[in-house]
Order: C-alpha cells, then sequence, then structure tokens
C-alpha cells in the first residue's frame, strides 16, 4: 500500500507538469542522462535480461542498447530541425498572413512496454517522447522483473525525476497506474490488452500508439540463394528463442525447395546452437513456464522434421521446424511467439499472397525470391512493412517507420517518426497585417459578386 499512495504522489507531481514543455536543453539533459544510463549502467541491464530470458549478452546489446544509442543520438542530432516551425505556404487568399506550424508536445506519456526485448522497448518510445519535449511514466511488464528494477534503478539516478519516472515492478495496484489520465499512450504488447488500453484511452479522448504482433510470413519463392535465406530466416525466427514481435512465424516455401529449406534450416540451428540448445549459452529461455507449456500444446497434432523439445520447468523450448501442419491447426491460428516455425509448401507465389490477405493484416512480410515478384508482394500484400532478402532488420532503419496495421497495431515510431508521434502539430496564423476584405461581412453583397471574387483568390 505505501508503494501504491509514494507512486501515486509521483503522478500527481508530474500531472501538474503537463503544460510546461520540457526546453531544448531539458530535453538534451534527459537524452544525454539516458546516453550515459546505457554506456554505464550496461553491466548490470545485460546481466538483468541474462535472469529474466537467459539472453545472451552479445545479443542484448546489439539488438537492445546499441539501437537505443543510436536512436538517442540521432535524436541529440537532428532535435532542433525536427522541432523548429514550418512555414505554411503562400495563399493568395490569405495574402498579408503568416502561417507556421509549431511541434507542441502533448504533456505527461504513459509508455506501457512488454517483457521480451524490456530495454529497447522501453527506452526508445521513451528517447522520442522526451525529444519531443514530452515528460514520460514509463512502465515496463513485471514478468522481466529483474530488467524492470535495472532501469528503475538507472533511471532515477541518470533522468530528472521531473522528465522520467519508471513504474516500481511492485505497485500493487497497476491498475492504477494504467488507468491514469495521461495525454499520450504508447502501448507494445500483445493483441488482446492492446484492445483494452485502446478502449481505456478513448474514455477521455486520448490519443494513443499500438504496436501489437501477429503472424508474419516469409515467402520463399523462386529464391537463388537457398542457403543464405535459411541462415537470414533462422536468425530472425531464434532470436530471443523467437519472443520478437516481428520474428517470421511461418514459411510459405515455393514446393520444390520447402524440403531442402527444411533441412538447412535444421543444420543452421545445430551451427548456431550445437546438438542441444539447452546448453548453449546463445539460445534464450521463454519467460515463464506458463508460456512454454502453451508452445508446448502448440506441437500436439503436428510432425516435427528438427527440435520439438520442451521442458516447461526450466522455460526451455527447443528450436523447432514443422512441415505442412493443416491450415486448421492453431499453431497456424494464433501468433507462435516462440521458436516454433512452420513450413507450408506452395505452388505458386499469387498462392501466397492468397493465403496472407486471407488472414489478420501481419506486421511484417518476409520475401525471399526475384525482382519482379517482389514488387508484387509489396503491391499485393497489407502489412507495417515489407523486407526482402532478410528477417527483422528493416524495423533498425532509421529512415523508416516502424509500426504495424489492422490487427498488428496502428501508429508508428523510430527517428523522425517517433518524433512526430509525440507531436501535436499545431496551426499559427498570424492575420493581424491582412488586408480588409469587405466581402465577407453582412450585409453580404450578391452571390455572383462573391464568386467572382473568389474566383480571383484561388
Amino acid at each position: 500500500m505505501e508503494s501504491k499512495l509514494l507512486f501515486r504522489e509521483e503522478l500527481e507531481a508530474l500531472r501538474r507538469l503537463r503544460n510546461q514543455a520540457l526546453t531544448f536543453t531539458a530535453r538534451n539533459e534527459a537524452l544525454r542522462g539516458v546516453e550515459r544510463m546505457l554506456i554505464e549502467g550496461e553491466r548490470q541491464l545485460v546481466e538483468a535480461e541474462w535472469q529474466d530470458l537467459h539472453k545472451a549478452p552479445a545479443e542484448t546489446f546489439f539488438a537492445e542498447i546499441d539501437q537505443t544509442l543510436r536512436e538517442v543520438r540521432l535524436f541529440r542530432r537532428r532535435l532542433r530541425r525536427w522541432a523548429e516551425p514550418k512555414r505554411a505556404g503562400f495563399s493568395i487568399a490569405h495574402f498579408g498572413t503568416r502561417g507556421r506550424v509549431v511541434a507542441e508536445p502533448y504533456g505527461v506519456v504513459l509508455v506501457m512496454s512488454p517483457w521480451n526485448y524490456p530495454i529497447g522497448l522501453s527506452l526508445q518510445p521513451t528517447v522520442a517522447a522526451i525529444g519531443a519535449g514530452n515528460r514520460v511514466v514509463l512502465s515496463v511488464s513485471p514478468r522481466a522483473r529483474a530488467t524492470a528494477e535495472a532501469l528503475r534503478t538507472l533511471a532515477s539516478r541518470y533522468v530528472s525525476s521531473d522528465v522520467l519516472r519508471v513504474v516500481p515492478a511492485d505497485v500493487p495496484d497497476a491498475k492504477y497506474v494504467h488507468t491514469y489520465q495521461y495525454d499520450y499512450v504508447f502501448y507494445t504488447g500483445g493483441a488482446s490488452f492492446g484492445r483494452s488500453v485502446a478502449q481505456y484511452a478513448a474514455g477521455w479522448l486520448c490519443p494513443c500508439t499500438l504496436e501489437l504482433g501477429g503472424k508474419s510470413p516469409a515467402i520463399v519463392y523462386g529464391e537463388r540463394h537457398l542457403e543464405r535465406a535459411a541462415k537470414r530466416i533462422a536468425w530472425g525466427k531464434w532470436l530471443n528463442a523467437g519472443q520478437t514481435c516481428v520474428a517470421p512465424d511461418y514459411i510459405l516455401a515455393e514446393r520444390s525447395v520447402a524440403l531442402r529449406l527444411a533441412e538447412l534450416l535444421a543444420r543452421r540451428a545445430k551451427e548456431c546452437f550445437g546438438g542441444n540448445a539447452e546448453a548453449s549459452r546463445d539460445y534464450g529461455r521463454i519467460i515463464d513456464e506458463s508460456s512454454a507449456e502453451r508452445l508446448g500444446h502448440l506441437l500436439e497434432g503436428v510432425e516435427c522434421l528438427y527440435g520439438g523439445q520442451v521442458i516447461a520447468e526450466r522455460r526451455y523450448v527447443a528450436p523447432t521446424i514443422i512441415y505442412d501442419p493443416p491450415l486448421t491447426h492453431p499453431i497456424m491460428q494464433e501468433e507462435i511467439f516462440g521458436p516454433l516455425l512452420p513450413i507450408l509448401p506452395i505452388d505458386s507465389l499469387q498462392e501466397a499472397i492468397d493465403y496472407i490477405n486471407v488472414g489478420e493484416r501481419p506486421l511484417a512480410v518476409y520475401f525471399f525470391g526475384r525482382d519482379s515478384d517482389f514488387r508484387a508482394v509489396v503491391v499485393g500484400t497489407r502489412s507495417g512493412g515489407v523486407c526482402r532478402g532478410d528477417s527483422i532488420t528493416h524495423i533498425t532503419h532509421p529512415g523508416l517507420p516502424f509500426g504495424g496495421i489492422g490487427a498488428s497495431g496502428y501508429g508508428n515510431y523510430h527517428g523522425r517518426a517517433g518524433f512526430e508521434t509525440f507531436t501535436h502539430r499545431k496551426s499559427v496564423l498570424d492575420a493581424s497585417r491582412s488586408p480588409e476584405i469587405g466581402l465577407r461581412y453582412p450585409p453580404y453583397k450578391e452571390l455572383r459578386r462573391v464568386k467572382r471574387f473568389l474566383r480571383l483568390v484561388r
């Protein structure tokens, strides 16, 4: 109870500052604090993720810490340019006026981050929100308890509490934190809770971004470099033991190469993690026992060409390749979010496109094949993003917005897109020097005279 009351007071203190936009100096100080926190607190963060997810230190660094550092440094370089008022174009109908668009922060932002990448998916939207001039309440999933506590400890040391407050993992009433009236809500996580987030935000007309997930397919059709395709799909699938929202969820492979692709994927699993992935320091663990059990149930009634071992009490699920499961099987109906990789043989590219379009719109589509077919995939499917010849790497490009569509979410961020997400673009017009136009005032002139004048000022 004491923890809940203490944090409620912290929220109220932040709320009182909601109409005071952060100055550029304050934004830069906070961003520099995040940068120092990642550099000087690297060891503490890496150890925390090892404890939560058995995530390899190298993986934590390149997938989360380094990516977040790049985001921080991009914001520090470009912030003033992005934030400067933009002049409106000339309009003869508004002769003598001056128009501009001002980038204005929303106020207090709630960032709700998941457990699978608790550093990157917490701090990257936080960096964007602070860069846009907002104050942030960061709520990290308590399922990644060690990382959540490490982030709270480090944030209190490196970033002013007037700018960033991290929800303690032991707050007994998280519902209060999540239903406080914020000015913007940014949620990353599962679709079911995402719907609840959207509903409560709608209660006070609060704008929000939902970064969800879905079944992101990889199409392998007409690919000449099959071994490279297998290598890159395997990396994207088994990164963080498959617990990545944009991981390839399943493969639609040209029938003539489908079994060969399965062999290459199995070989790649052995090369990366050895014959027993549980013994590898480079292979992660499922977040908890119940999630491992769920993945075990998904294997019931399917043919495993490789892997298939599940030891739920140790949170271990092996890299697994499944061949041609029934389309009605649960593994093809729900997001897998684990290291299980189904391969479905197809007879044409159009068959793959049609199959993707029957389901919910995915967060990503991956394609391995010819130029002409790539264009057909881009035009013929609807998804958050498309990547050819690789998996996951499109979301690391600083110039590409990352976000979903439909059931995979809405809104986006990364780079300038993140700044714009957390910014209200306010229209400002100075008409104090505009000429007087008598036609606009009653008593009105004849309609034909009004129309003639309006034609002149188009």
